[in-house]
């Protein structure tokens, strides 16, 4: 399973399943992510995610009107702003899932699974440093880990539904009033085992 999840304050998780590659292309991008994220905890306006993301209005029209026209995000609301009408967006969903059909397919769909990862990764990476530029932060509880182990099918397996049924347990619900914004980043996968040949010397 492969999920991309984004947070939110909704009563009900919303989970949309992704079966088409080229809306997996159109979040596989770190801004866009971001962008989702901010979108899943509250409606926002382009220049509030403007300011929330360090960057000028006008260059985050083009990234709403795409997650907007593949469904992922819509205008909640309109607002008079002087002469002007402000649109306020709202994410559609607060995780997402890859359809483990799309992952069959070979090539292009190895690249747009890496490049969808690697963005997720990014934006917690972004996130890590916002937090560790505020204070305190070694003195919560965080762990972080880079291990790597040989296991048979079954004991991954085993692993892998485990790991599984916490993310379900703890994220996949009505966010906890208060507290602490939670981010994990987490990847796990198998590789047939290789063995190493040494050149014994003589």
């Amino acid at each position: 399973w492969c999920y991309i999840f984004l947070g939110g304050c909704k009563l009900e998780r919303t989970h949309l399943q992704i079966k088409d590659p080229e809306v997996v292309k159109a979040i596989a991008d770190p801004k866009r992510i971001a962008i989702l994220r901010f979108l899943a905890k509250k409606k926002l306006s382009a220049r509030q995610l403007g300011k929330l993301l360090g960057e000028p209005t006008r260059n985050l029209y083009y990234h709403l009107n795409e997650l907007e026209s593949y469904g992922l995000i819509e205008v909640t609301e309109v607002k008079q702003k002087g002469n002007l009408l402000e649109k306020y967006y709202e994410s559609k969903y607060t995780y997402f899932s890859l359809d483990p059909e799309l992952l069959t397919f070979g090539d292009e769909c190895n690249s747009i699974f890496y490049s969808t990862i690697s963005s997720g990764f990014q934006t917690t990476l972004e996130a890590l440093q916002t937090a560790l530029a505020k204070p305190g932060f070694f003195d919560r509880n965080n762990v972080g880990a880079i291990l790597t182990t040989q296991m048979t099918e079954s004991r991954y397996k085993e692993f892998v539904d485990k790991m599984s049924d916490l993310i379900n347990e703890y994220f996949h619900n009505k966010d906890e009033e208060g507290g602490f914004e939670v981010n994990i980043a987490s990847l796990c996968f198998s590789t047939p085992q290789t063995d190493l040949q040494i050149d014994e010397e003589e």
